[in-house]
């Protein structure tokens, strides 16, 4: 919870500094007292706000030393009492440090960062050399100790080869998801070649296109069937089907035949 200006470090300061001077100022300006009288309102004033000022800076540093305990607690894996000093304390930014020592140990965002490391980074994991940064964290030791956790987590080998295979399975959608129109579902490069090889291009008209995923000499490959509408020497309009073999990773056609 945000709170208000007033309750801040820097609202309790600038309140601290400026009701001196606007005391002072009413004292001297606007009151009909003796001058002895205004020297000792002006002196008590400038005492208390000395004094409040001496308080605040005990609170604050207090409020510091509390978060730096906090954040060691977590660190050495005492997550409980960490977010129960926060919890009774008023640092500012309490939330935000609780979310973070609550997303520690939690395996979801373990795995979920373990997504996101390639082959170099996942190695420096495991000798304990990563220097990565992630944004769920904005303190520094608590992002260094998610790091620890995630190379000590269990079945780290088999979360990894998961995580992997998830993402090859991702990124071969996407490529395959490139390779077709997303206005009709035509393939686009067999399109290209069909319309280079009839008697008049612009009459064609696509008509269903299906495809199966496969393997060829080692690469992922789609057995494309693409059906479509189009003049012939004739003139008449005629349908007619193609079969390609596409490299997935190129694009590339391996293999074109029409009917």
């Amino acid at each position: 919870m945000k709170k208000e200006w007033y309750k801040t470090w820097w609202g309790v300061l600038l309140i601290i500094a400026f009701y001196p001077i606007l005391g002072t100022y009413l004292i001297w300006k606007k009151t009909t007292w003796k001058k002895q009288t205004k020297i000792i309102s002006t002196a008590v004033l400038l005492i208390t706000a000395a004094v409040s000022g001496i308080v605040f800076s005990i609170s604050d540093s207090n409020l510091a030393k509390t978060r730096t305990e906090a954040v060691k607690l977590a660190t050495e894996g005492k997550t409980d009492e960490a977010v129960k000093l926060l919890n009774s304390s008023d640092v500012s930014d309490k939330d935000s440090l609780i979310k973070q020592i609550n997303m520690l140990n939690n395996r979801e965002a373990q795995v979920n960062a373990l997504e996101t490391l390639n082959d170099d980074e996942y190695n420096q994991l495991k000798a304990g050399t990563l220097n990565a940064k992630f944004k769920q964290f904005t303190e520094e030791s608590l992002n260094t100790a998610f790091i620890n956790n995630i190379k000590n987590m269990q079945g780290l080998e088999d979360a990894r080869k998961t995580v992997v295979a998830v993402r090859k399975e991702k990124e071969l959608k996407e490529k395959i998801k490139d390779l077709f129109s997303a206005w009709d579902g035509s393939n686009k490069a067999l399109t290209e070649a069909i319309k280079k090889s009839m008697n008049d291009p612009k009459s064609y008209e696509h008509n269903e296109t299906k495809y199966t995923l496969s393997d060829k000499d080692g690469k992922k490959v789609l057995v494309i069937s693409q059906s479509f509408r189009g003049k012939n020497a004739f003139g008449g309009v005629v349908l007619n089907t193609c079969l390609a073999t596409q490299d997935i990773e190129t694009g590339v056609l391996l293999e074109v035949s029409c009917e």
